[in-house]
């Protein structure tokens, strides 16, 4: 269970009432504390379609693919008019200032320029927040903090929210 101070399901209801679909999320929190979970239920809640991608599914040993995976999946969720559900989003948007291949400043600079073209709702999860790249974390409508309860408060759910 988590913990935070405003209520997931408001959220979900502001949402609803949202004259477009191009908002993000940044769902952020240790591993456990339901991030993916909310997302998935607010697609439903929403009444849209999610497509959830992982790390794994986007990343590739081959120069130049992952950015080519990243930006597919980018357009398919905004064709469709999709939810993009994208978990372990600290693999592509991490701190820029430690790269040192240039293929990692791309594949970040790929992923800021499929958020913002993207015109179809976003979600990126994290256990990593510190991590990120502080140019990435501005790029989202909200951000909302995870955090585990203590077992004698896990009947109670909300969340932390900060504007970008």
């Amino acid at each position: 269970m988590s913990h935070a101070d405003t209520d997931l399901e408001a959220l979900a209801q502001r949402l609803s009432c949202a004259p477009e679909h191009g908002w993000s999320l940044l769902l952020s929190g240790p591993s456990g504390t339901g991030k993916s979970a909310y997302a998935r239920h607010l697609g439903a809640r929403l009444a849209i379609d999610v497509e959830a991608v992982r790390a794994r599914d986007l990343l590739s040993p081959y120069v130049g693919e992952t950015e080519a995976r990243i930006s597919a999946a980018f357009r398919r969720c905004g064709e469709a008019g999709t939810l993009l559900l994208l978990d372990e989003a600290d693999s592509f948007l991490f701190d820029r200032q430690g790269a040192t291949l240039s293929w990692e400043s791309g594949m970040v600079n790929e992923m800021l320029r499929s958020m913002e073209a993207l015109r179809a709702p976003f979600i990126a999860t994290t256990n990593l927040i510190d991590r990120m790249d502080p140019a990435t974390q501005r790029r989202f409508t909200l951000r909302i903090s995870f955090q585990s309860l203590p077992r004698q408060q896990a009947g109670h759910c909300s969340c932390a929210i900060s504007t970008g």
